[in-house]
């Protein structure tokens, strides 16, 4: 007589049972996602959207930020008069702003 074949069972390991359900998962969503390709980019373009406003909104406070600093640095104004004004006209109304606040 011939000895039977074994036949123990084996349980699948944790990691293995942990790759073929993610493995399931992927090829069920990318399914779903083939079959109605209008939704799913519509929902990459929301969640697109969604990420970059906070990103366009920091970016543009930043630039505020840079230029309110700038401007309150630059105190300084041009002047062009005309060239008729003579030279103690033009130091007197200097003088005259220099004066103001």
């Amino acid at each position: 007589m011939s000895k039977p074949a074994n036949t123990e069972a084996v349980a699948p390991s944790r990691v293995g049972v942990w790759i073929d359900h993610h493995l399931h998962s992927i090829a069920f969503s990318l399914g779903r996602a083939m079959r109605k390709p209008w939704a799913t980019l519509l929902t990459i373009v929301v969640m697109a959207l969604a990420l970059a406003l906070p990103l366009g909104l920091s970016i543009a406070l930043d630039n505020v930020k840079l230029l309110a600093g700038s401007v309150q640095q630059s105190r300084e104004i041009n002047l062009f008069l005309k060239v008729e004004i003579g030279a103690e006209a033009a130091q007197a109304l200097a003088g005259e702003l220099r004066a103001r606040p």
